[in-house]
């Protein structure tokens, strides 16, 4: 099955061996889901700063949402764009509930755990965390969220695979997404807030 997906992942890139058409279509899908992801990650990004203004107001920190929309423009729409595309290929397009199921299961099994480590690695990355810091918090931070995006994403997904036709996916995603990745953002800036108790001091050294 790794294999098989690999695969399609790969002749997804290439526009499936369909000639320039199929090349443009694909360069086409990959540039909204780049521009849709990064716009919604700064929407996102921008409500998890309101809602902390809820405990210390102050101006949005414009930094940080361009970071956070730099993760959804190069990391978000890519990944998940190339995800959807090799799923159908190698399951087909069938939009039933079974194969919903079957393809969410799959996205939240081997699809999500990999995007995770990769955005804590990227975020840390965008704040000049040094490597062991961003380490620690994959290995801290990627578990317990995979746990929580899973009551999340398990019925989106449903609902994605059964009634939304393959080119709106990945808007989809971004749609259902501005709550969550706001409470990703929450999660990837912890190491923000001080660190005034024991527990406090510890996830924020997990911050990525």
């Amino acid at each position: 099955m790794a294999g098989r997906v690999a695969g399609a992942a790969a002749a997804a890139r290439g526009g499936g061996g369909g000639g320039a058409g199929a090349g443009v279509s694909w360069t086409r899908r990959i540039a909204q889901g780049m521009l849709t992801s990064g716009v919604i990650h700064a929407v996102s990004d921008t409500v998890a700063q309101v809602v902390e203004g809820a405990r210390a107001p102050g101006a949005i920190d414009l930094g940080r949402v361009g970071k956070f929309a730099t993760v959804g423009f190069l990391l978000h729409g890519p990944f998940f764009t190339t995800f959807f595309t090799a799923i159908d290929r190698v399951l087909g397009t069938q939009r039933t509930f079974r194969m919903a199921m079957l393809k969410s299961t799959i996205g939240q099994i081997v699809a999500f755990p990999v995007y995770l480590a990769a955005f804590f690695a990227f975020r840390g990355a965008l704040d000049g965390a040094p490597r062991a810091q961003i380490e620690q918090s994959i290995r801290t931070k990627m578990w317990p969220t995979v746990v929580a995006g899973t009551l999340v994403w398990m019925p989106a997904n449903v609902v994605n695979f059964v009634l939304v036709p393959a080119p709106l996916r990945v808007f989809y995603v971004n749609l259902v997404g501005v709550g969550w990745n706001s409470y990703l953002s929450l999660v990837a800036t912890a190491k923000q807030q001080p660190a005034a108790r024991p527990a406090a001091a510890e996830l924020n050294a997990t911050a990525g």
